[in-house]
């Protein structure tokens, strides 16, 4: 059997769980009359919108005293003195209110509506009774207000300055207000008014419906912006999230390879000491045989001290952080030339230096690349015929190609991509030179392309034994060559 609860139904008072009944929130009507965009940016829009305004009333207002003083038109001055001056208050009055972002939609609304009566009173007193375009005003105040209304509101204002316009030419039909003359005609027939009303309102909406569309395409536009905008703020957040834990990370390396080496090395300089020791303690009685071994053991521990070094070295460089900024390559290769100049001028070694451009890159790292290219030219040339030549050329749009060449002994082809690998080096019965084989470490070259590829651009040799090798280095280019040849 069902059962009613009487109390419950004389109390008034439903049971509970017929109470909690979910309400849904109302949005105010003026509020579904502006525009959906996020209220900072409305009134931001709001603030803006007030000061153009006021910049419209100063030039209409400069505009009509004109055409009063050139043409002295018969308008009523004291009525649209009085209309302007309250143009030039409420505008001034709403840049005021605009400064708070509170009860954004009752103050937008409060200026559309109120521009729009004086609008009308303004169009009255200069006979747009007689000169129906001056309804102009009205599309002149909704153009400003566009962005700040939605589409519901954007109609609400065009038939709001309709109706303010309709009840004009009723008002004057019926001669409750008297109407101002700008021509020698008389107030319009009601047939006719009636035809102006109707024009005027049709006009109106119109406009309407093309601020609304071209306001719906802005407010999208701006939602795009927006969450463009949020989404570059998010990416630009996680690299730099990203840059931090890379420069940990390269941190942590760095402090890695520094132990290493230098854990590497005090190992190797003991097998040197020991040795060198032992030639000098033991070297009267050890054989021809023993020597030899020890000396073998005494060039390799050396080979790998350098080795150490230059990878040491090679770290240090590459890690190093620099601001990019135009290097002028004369001066780079004058500063490398001086550092050279013993090696250079031990093996008589000519050097010849054509017109270099400014290029872009980072200066102390391009330096050590001319650095490894000439000294590994001088390297490999014969005493006393030994010729460097360095030139560059234009390559494609915004690119210079530095070109490093030498008459020394060669690089075979099958050699040419291994050169630029770390610790790759030709072997030694294949780079002789005045009967001695060139030393090194294998890390000068791989640092030289290792620090070109970070500038984005790309280095190359071509070379046959017996033959020089020319390298190329392709960098962005930072200047005119021309410029240097007119030097």
């Amino acid at each position: 059997m069902l059962t009613v609860d009487t109390g419950a139904l004389t109390n008034g008072s439903a049971p509970a769980a017929q109470t909690a009944r979910p309400t849904a929130t109302r949005t105010p009507l003026l509020g579904r009359l502006v525009s959906p965009l996020p209220a900072n940016e409305i009134h931001l829009q709001f603030q803006r919108v007030t000061h153009i305004a006021y910049m419209q009333v100063l030039i209409l207002t400069a505009v009509i005293y004109a055409v009063y003083v050139l043409t002295r038109v018969s308008i009523d001055v004291p009525g649209v003195t009085g209309v302007l001056a309250g143009l030039h208050v409420l505008n001034l009055a709403c840049i005021r209110v605009a400064r708070s972002a509170s009860r954004l939609p009752l103050k937008i609304w409060t200026h559309t509506v109120v521009s729009v009566l004086l609008m009308t009173g303004l169009i009255h007193y200069l006979g747009a009774t007689e000169a129906n375009m001056m309804t102009i005003l009205y599309v002149v105040v909704m153009l400003n207000s566009q962005i700040l209304l939605s589409t519901m509101g954007f109609f609400v204002h065009a038939n709001l300055a309709a109706g303010a316009y309709c009840a004009l030419l009723l008002l004057e039909q019926m001669h409750v207000v008297p109407a101002p003359r700008l021509f020698v005609v008389e107030v319009a027939p009601p047939f006719w008014s009636f035809i102006m009303a109707a024009a005027t309102t049709a006009s109106l909406n119109l406009v309407a419906m093309s601020s609304a569309s071209f306001g719906r395409v802005l407010r999208e536009r701006s939602d795009q912006l927006t969450a463009r905008t949020r989404e570059l703020a998010q990416a630009n957040a996680s690299l730099v999230e990203k840059a931090v834990a890379l420069e940990e990370r390269q941190e942590e390396l760095r402090s890695f390879v520094y132990s290493v080496t230098h854990d590497l090395k005090n190992p190797v300089n003991a097998i040197l000491l020991t040795t060198d020791l032992v030639l000098d303690r033991e070297g009267h009685v050890l054989t021809a045989a023993g020597r030899d071994d020890l000396d073998s053991v005494a060039k390799m521990a050396a080979t790998t001290d350098d080795m150490i070094r230059d990878l040491l070295g090679f770290f240090r460089i590459t890690s190093s952080v620099e601001a990019p900024s135009p290097v002028d390559l004369n001066e780079l290769v004058e500063e490398t030339r001086a550092t050279l100049r013993t090696v250079l001028q031990a093996k008589r070694i000519d050097v010849d230096v054509g017109a270099l451009p400014v290029v872009w890159g980072q200066r102390s790292k391009l330096a050590c690349v001319l650095a490894n290219l000439l000294s590994n030219g001088a390297k490999y040339v014969s005493a006393g015929r030994g010729r460097l030549r360095i030139t560059a050329s234009m390559a494609g749009e915004g690119e210079v190609v530095l070109v490093v060449e030498d008459n020394g002994i060669g690089i075979a082809k099958r050699y040419h991509a291994g050169v630029f690998e770390l610790f790759r080096r030709v072997p030694d019965d294949e780079q002789m030179v005045d009967g001695a084989t060139a030393g090194g470490t294998g890390v000068g070259l791989a640092l030289v392309k290792r620090i070109i590829e970070a500038h984005r651009g790309s280095v190359w040799v071509e070379s046959e034994p017996g033959a020089g090798s020319r390298f190329y280095v392709r960098l962005p280019h930072g200047g005119t060559l021309e410029a240097h040849h007119d030097a």
